[in-house]
């Protein structure tokens, strides 16, 4: 479809247009299929999808990144033309600050099986103990019976067990390697239930937090995170096994070990690549909660919406290794109110009542979460650091202004502002009820959040790339320190000029058409590695040889605009 200079999501959506789509298929089903169950999954259709069949509305899913699914189970028409219909409504824009994509963009699978079957993502993989390996199992049905249980290296039968629907037993593996970033060894539980079977991937791996940091297997591991959207480049949002997997490879490569699902539930093919390639993962929930960031955004349908999604997220997550912290939101705008705080513990507890085997934390942004504080923290940010001329980060409207507003909180002001008496009351709220205090572009309170939360951990959540240097010699010092995800790992469509260097007097985010790419990442598109990558990995310590880079000598002597995440516009 044609870009325009007129689409209403502007520069966050690369300047794409949204439209409302209609999937429809007629087909006379196959007899062999009387009297089965017909369970109709949808990994992902973006957004507010309707699926129909013969006139009936079947299911509606307003978030356009979580499975759900439709039943046919007794209502198709065995003996004449069926027409199914799905509906993505992509119309109502703007709703996004990114590149979302529209319509059906991940798999779509038609389930089939007995009256009396297993559940989809009834099986469920738990460790109770990596010496000896030991893991608990559950394997929920639609009615009592029992189960056969084998655990698998390839064909090989490590374990077996029967038990009723439904109730755990464990299986003891001796033979079994542990999960790692280094040896990711993942093995398959197989199940039997009448005639009906199932299969699930799992690891074998422990998450504890204490004073020596956040231990995996009992070893301190520090999270060299990156921060990605879930488009592919040149593809566009389309889920694309081979693509994840390119992806998460290339992350790998590069010196990371954690990805951060921004700003939605991460697709199955993406944690699939994480599993194999040993890359752990925070999943992460929603950018926004009640109040909203677009006109037409999740808020809309948050507060009905967030239990169920919770639930798909971790039946999706659960027999994951590489899932190790669920994140609750991402610079929600109400996190310093008291109203924020509460929802930031009902999800955080619901998180743990589902899977209490992994972390819960929440991205939260001074800049949003100051609420009616902000005019008198940045009073005092404005007297200390008196306003000098220059370049700005840009204008515009909407999140281009926050994030043209948050282009002027780096360096000693940032640290100042991120440090300011009154922002420690408006996060206190939600720090509470997290396991995990995850702050962005708040390096200044990373040390400053011990003393206040001896007890807790501390990530960064989303950090600027340049500010690598000082973050790390942060992290490393400092065991409360978990890790840190940099915005962003990998380029994406939309937020569009974030990156860009412009010569001309154009600033960044400012809405210039036809730029389509944050142009941010320390890889490209292409998957190609910026310098930045490179410095990023000699600052890990994976990489001892030099590594050259050169300025754009045709630039020489003339001034850019320049945003905090920008590193150098070098080659």
């Amino acid at each position: 479809e044609p870009r325009t200079e007129t689409a209403p999501g502007g520069t966050n959506t690369g300047w794409d247009e949204g439209y409302d789509y209609l999937y429809e298929k007629r087909f006379t089903p196959d007899a062999a299929l009387q009297g089965q169950t017909l369970v109709l999954e949808f990994e992902g259709v973006y957004h507010n999808a309707e699926v129909w069949l013969n006139g009936e509305k079947l299911a509606f899913n307003p978030y356009g990144y979580t499975v759900f699914k439709a039943d046919l189970t007794g209502k198709l028409d065995f003996d004449a033309e069926n027409v199914l219909q799905v509906i993505a409504r992509n119309a109502d824009q703007p709703n996004s600050r990114w590149y979302s994509g529209a319509g059906i963009y991940r798999p779509v699978t038609l389930w089939v099986g007995p009256e009396a079957h297993l559940l989809l993502d009834g099986l469920r993989v738990r460790t109770v103990s990596i010496d000896p390996p030991e893991v608990e199992v559950t394997a929920a049905a639609s009615a009592p019976g029992t189960v056969q249980l084998q655990g698998l290296d390839g064909t090989t039968v490590l374990a077996s067990a029967s038990a009723e629907a439904g109730k755990p037993v464990r299986l003891k593996l001796p033979e079994a390697a542990l999960w790692s970033p280094e040896h990711p060894q993942l093995y398959t539980l197989q199940a039997a239930y009448g005639t009906d079977t199932a299969a699930a991937r799992f690891g074998i791996r422990s998450l504890a937090w204490g004073r020596e940091g956040l231990l995996l297997n009992g070893s301190r591991i520090i999270l060299q995170g990156a921060c990605i959207h879930h488009d592919n480049g040149i593809l566009g949002a389309a889920t694309l096994p081979d693509a994840e997997e390119r992806r998460i490879r290339q992350l790998k490569e590069a010196g990371f070990n954690a990805i951060r699902s921004s700003h939605h539930p991460a697709g199955r093919a993406l944690l699939d690549a994480c599993d194999r390639y040993g890359v752990l993962v925070m999943d992460e929930l929603s950018d926004v909660w009640n109040l909203r960031k677009n006109p037409y955004d999740y808020a809309l349908y948050f507060e009905q919406d967030w239990k169920p999604t919770i639930q798909k997220m971790v039946a999706k997550d659960y027999n994951h290794p590489s899932v190790i912290l669920y994140c609750v939101g991402n610079e929600i705008s109400e996190a310093g109110s008291e109203s924020g705080a509460e929802t930031n513990r009902r999800l955080c507890n619901t998180f743990r009542e589902l899977d209490p085997t992994r972390y819960t934390t929440n991205a939260l942004n001074g800049l949003m979460a100051a609420g009616y504080r902000l005019r008198e923290i940045m009073g005092d940010v404005m007297r200390k650091f008196p306003a000098q001329p220059g370049p700005t980060g840009g204008d515009g409207g909407g999140s281009n202004a926050l994030n043209s507003f948050m282009s002027l909180m780096s360096g000693e002001k940032g640290d100042y502002f991120a440090t300011h008496p009154l922002l420690t009351e408006a996060l206190s709220g939600c720090e509470d009820s997290c396991d995990v205090i995850g702050l962005n572009y708040l390096t200044g309170r990373h040390v400053l959040e011990h003393k206040l939360h001896p007890h807790k951990a501390v990530l960064g959540t989303e950090t600027y790339p340049a500010d690598i240097v000082r973050l790390w010699r942060i992290v490393e010092e400092n065991p409360h320190m978990i890790g840190d995800f940099t915005w962003a790992g990998y380029d994406y469509l939309g937020e569009a000029g974030c990156g860009i260097f412009h010569y001309d007097g154009g600033a960044n985010f400012s809405s210039i058409y036809p730029e389509r790419t944050a142009y941010i990442g320390d890889l490209d598109l292409l998957g190609n590695r910026r310098p930045i990558s490179y410095l990023r990995e000699i600052v890990y310590g994976l990489r001892k040889a030099p590594y050259l880079a050169v300025l754009r000598m045709e630039h020489n002597g003339q001034i850019s605009s320049k945003t905090p995440w920008m590193f150098k516009d070098n080659l």
